[in-house]
């Protein structure tokens, strides 16, 4: 296991999965992920039934993330419009507090580098219902899909994103545990 893997595991704070599901809507095992205190994530794919194709593990473990946020569904459509554009090259950079900004990396007819070409919301912090979005890097050139590739130096690019969350799970930082449900909102009064 890589440093950074180990370093992430230390610093868990939640997990969450996703639904995944065939394009003709059969039901596939969620793909589970591992997030960390500095917005990383760690994701493992799901098992033991998989996409037709893949041929991966149960719970392979993928490279970390540099960064993940959370989307709404709308966010993630335009987001992944950009990015798995091939014929334009573009860049994710902060736009405020929860807001990043796409923009352009060339020039494309009247628009200038560094004009924004979408504006989105987000959180930095898993929810049931949000989909996440893995950045691996801030950058999908030309002819790139935007999809996660792994470079000949070994080095992660592109923005993986995932399915909608359907579970998370916290932790408790200072035991190093998971925090107990307490559905009755009980709490102990004194004899």
């Amino acid at each position: 296991m890589s440093k950074i893997k180990k370093d992430l595991l230390k610093r868990l704070i939640s997990r969450f999965a996703t639904e995944r599901k065939e394009l003709d809507g059969t039901p596939l095992t969620p793909s589970k992920y591992d997030f960390d205190e500095e917005n990383r994530t760690i994701r493992y794919l799901g098992g033991p039934k998989v996409s037709k194709g893949e041929t991966h593990k149960t719970g392979t473990p993928q490279h970390p993330s540099q960064k993940t946020i959370f989307v709404d569904k709308n966010n993630l459509l335009n987001i992944a419009g950009w990015f798995q554009n091939k014929d334009v090259d573009v860049s994710f950079v902060p736009g405020g507090k929860n807001k990043a900004k796409i923009v352009l990396n060339k020039k494309y007819g009247p628009r200038q580098p560094g004009s924004t070409v979408e504006k989105i919301k987000y959180s930095g912090i898993p929810a049931k219902g949000k989909y996440p979005v893995e950045i691996f890097s801030s950058r999908s050139p030309l002819k790139s899909s935007g999809r996660p590739f792994i470079t000949k130096d070994g080095e992660v690019g592109g923005i993986h994103f995932g399915d909608k969350i359907i579970k998370v799970e916290k932790f408790n930082k200072k035991e190093g545990g998971r925090i107990a449900r307490n559905p009755y909102n009980y709490k102990q009064k004194a004899i």
